[in-house]
């Protein structure tokens, strides 16, 4: 009992979150994810010592896209169309895969909640941004609330990167009574298949 009361006083996600941040850029070099459904599948592409990534969007019957942040924007490429755009951060797509721990600012407030959890908040284009994280440093369930809409991602599933622990494997993305759930099929980590020339936003 006493060594559950040190660990609650003790605990702090700060330092928690940064381990893991650490932890991650130490084992993952670069990487390929690719998760789906029925109908979607997603490819999240990144690169140690870029802050960019890619995600790769393919729905039945549409025409595939891909998302490109550039440290600064969120660009929608539609490849086929020769089609670019600038969209927001809360583009769906980009919600469905994106890494919250690497991209997790440092000025998040927090407090504990039930089950033992951390719950981290902090504002992100114009959203507010909730994270329940455990004492392991594993996000639980992220809540983006904004005035365009509310979505509420949980992860059932995790798994291990190269040595890097509790990657997400498995997940439920709601979002206006709509439910999806992503999973895991391949991963590709320090295969050197990501290089920065998956993260060029083109001329046209």
């Amino acid at each position: 009992m006493l060594l559950l009361l040190l660990a609650f006083v003790n605990f702090n996600p700060h330092n928690v979150m940064e381990a893991r941040k650490k932890q991650f850029v130490n084992a993952v070099s670069d990487m390929v994810v690719i998760a789906d459904n029925d109908s979607i599948t997603v490819t999240y592409l990144w690169k140690r010592g870029l802050r960019f990534y890619r995600i790769n969007v393919e729905k039945t019957g549409e025409t595939p896209y891909c998302l490109i942040y550039d440290s600064k924007n969120l660009w929608k490429i539609i490849k086929k169309k020769k089609k670019k755009e600038l969209v927001s951060f809360l583009e769906r797509a980009n919600l469905w895969i994106y890494d919250w721990l690497y991209f997790l600012p440092h000025d998040f407030e927090w407090r504990r909640v039930e089950d033992g959890l951390a719950l981290l908040k902090y504002d992100h284009d114009n959203a507010r941004i909730s994270l329940w994280v455990d004492d392991l440093g594993r996000i639980k369930k992220v809540k983006i609330d904004s005035e365009f809409r509310e979505m509420e991602i949980e992860y059932k599933e995790f798994m291990d990167l190269n040595d890097f622990p509790y990657y997400p494997k498995r997940w439920v993305v709601r979002c206006q009574d709509v439910e999806r759930e992503f999973k895991v099929g391949i991963t590709r980590v320090n295969k050197g298949f990501c290089t920065p020339c998956n993260f060029r936003i083109p001329n046209y």
